[in-house]
């Protein structure tokens, strides 16, 4: 079993001066139940993730009022023997928008209180082959509308040095006055040198120091 809580605050005057603060004057109250029970009696099961709650509470600091809410429930998920991953989600989701917001070119979401279900399944290959994957499929409500969003990551070991990876989402979104779709594309590839190079050179340079 795994049980975590949290609280945070950020006050509405607080300056970081270095760094990034996505949002200012909350606070954030955050938990997570998650049972892990191994059922011996399924011979291709390894661990089982139940997660009765999910949960992240967003408060304005100053004026106590609920800015955003996140649940998610999982009444299924498991790993397999091979490593491989599979799971089910049910969401929650409230947002309040003080204001409009443009989602895309001359589509605006109206300012209001929202609550919206989704409704999520993920699939994870084992990381540790040559060649992994993971595909992800949300559906359900969203705003005035409904959304329907995909997700595919490639992840490919040529050899010890060379990796590479791409990823793919789409979103296809039906708002009460407009209809569009989003894809985005992205890609990396990843050269890792040998330790032992690292070795020869920055060793020789520190022996030479001393």
């Amino acid at each position: 079993m795994e049980f975590d809580l949290s609280a945070e605050t950020i006050q509405k005057d607080f300056n970081p001066e270095i760094g990034f603060l996505r949002r200012k004057n909350y606070t954030r109250y955050a938990s997570e139940l998650q049972l892990n029970p191994r059922p011996g009696f399924i011979p291709w099961i390894n661990q089982m993730e139940i997660k009765p709650f999910e949960l992240s509470y967003y408060l304005t600091e100053d004026k106590k009022k609920m800015e955003s809410l996140f649940w998610e429930g999982r009444p299924l998920g498991f790993e397999l023997k091979s490593g491989d991953f599979f799971e089910f989600n049910i969401q929650r989701t409230f947002d309040r928008l003080d204001e409009s917001f443009e989602i895309i070119d001359d589509v605006y979401i109206p300012s209001g209180d929202y609550w919206y279900n989704q409704y999520e399944i993920q699939f994870e290959s084992y990381g540790g082959r040559d060649f992994s994957m993971e595909a992800d499929w949300n559906w359900g409500n969203f705003y005035t509308g409904k959304r329907n969003q995909l997700e595919f990551y490639v992840d490919w070991n040529l050899n010890k040095h060379v990796n590479i990876s791409a990823d793919w989402e789409r979103n296809s979104i039906q708002l009460t006055d407009a209809k569009f779709i989003t894809d985005e594309v992205g890609g990396r590839i990843e050269y890792e040198f040998s330790s032992k190079l690292y070795t020869s050179l920055f060793g020789q340079w520190n022996n030479e120091d001393d």
